[in-house]
């Protein structure tokens, strides 16, 4: 079963199975539209660097 799963940024709900981007450390999800614009405690320009967690990295999963 395909579940849909919602960016953490934007809201949008899309399949699990889609191309989300992942935090390797806290499992923070971003959709693609959403990776150059996600900001937090640790980042504040987007970006593959978690916004997040101080050490994660968002990998492409799918």
């Amino acid at each position: 079963m395909n579940y849909l799963i919602s960016c953490m940024v934007c809201s949008v709900q899309l399949p699990q199975s889609f191309n989300w981007y992942v935090c390797d450390k806290c499992n923070f999800r971003v959709c693609p539209g959403c990776l150059m614009k996600h900001s937090g405690s640790y980042s504040h320009s987007g970006g593959l660097k978690c916004s997040q967690c101080a050490w994660g990295k968002m990998e492409r999963k799918k």
